[in-house]
């Protein structure tokens, strides 16, 4: 497997961005290595980033090709008949922005699916 974080000298990242949302509904989950903010349109809190959760973050990211990141194809279309949210990925590093493509809520591109749930593990 290529490891994206073998190329740069420090193995981290400056945060990890999930977005959903459709008409009248939105949820908002940015992931530091020491926070993870949660915003929907009911609630906004913030959690602490355990160090075993920052682990398993990093490890998942090196399974991931940055570049590739917006060609990832998601398995289901719903969004785009209001039949679920549209959502989306980001990951920013050192300065760097790789976005996925819009996929459905709950249904992410194969290759984001275990990151997604880790980050969504630390609002549990």
């Amino acid at each position: 497997i290529y490891s994206s974080f073998s190329q740069d000298s420090e193995n981290s990242f400056d945060s990890l961005i999930y977005k959903a949302s459709t008409r009248g509904s939105f949820l908002f989950l940015k992931v530091t290595r020491e926070t993870a903010l949660y915003k929907t349109n009911e609630r906004e809190k913030s959690f602490k980033v355990s160090a075993k959760v920052q682990k398993r973050l990093l490890d998942l990211l090196n399974e991931i090709e940055f570049a590739e990141i917006q060609k990832y194809k998601a398995p289901t279309d719903n969004h785009s008949t209001d039949r679920a949210k549209q959502a989306e990925f980001l990951l920013i590093k050192g300065g760097n922005k790789y976005k996925s493509s819009i996929f459905d809520d709950g249904n992410p591109p194969h290759e984001l699916k275990k990151i997604i749930n880790a980050m969504m593990s630390c609002v549990k």
